[in-house]
């Protein structure tokens, strides 16, 4: 079974309100975004992985709801994070 929860250390992590802005400038390569990020995605796994007391699997920048965020998934045992 896997469970599903969005982590309080992304909230801490976010990369700020840069998603539509940057969107209009970068429509082609969303990877781009990424050069404004306050944080690097070991930094975000790390904080991810102290939360959880696991291990990260992935880190994906993305913009799931209007705001750039890492998404760390993080393995403990037979279950999973997002």
């Amino acid at each position: 079974m896997k469970n599903s929860i969005y982590l309080a250390a992304l909230a801490v992590l976010s990369a700020g309100v840069v998603g539509s802005a940057y969107a209009a400038k970068a429509a082609d390569n969303d990877a781009l975004a990424v050069n404004d990020a306050k944080v690097g995605p070991a930094q975000a796994a790390s904080a991810a992985e102290q939360h959880v007391v696991g291990k990260a699997s992935r880190a994906e920048y993305a913009d799931p709801k209007g705001q750039w965020v890492f998404a760390v998934e993080v393995v403990k045992g037979a279950k999973s994070w997002t």
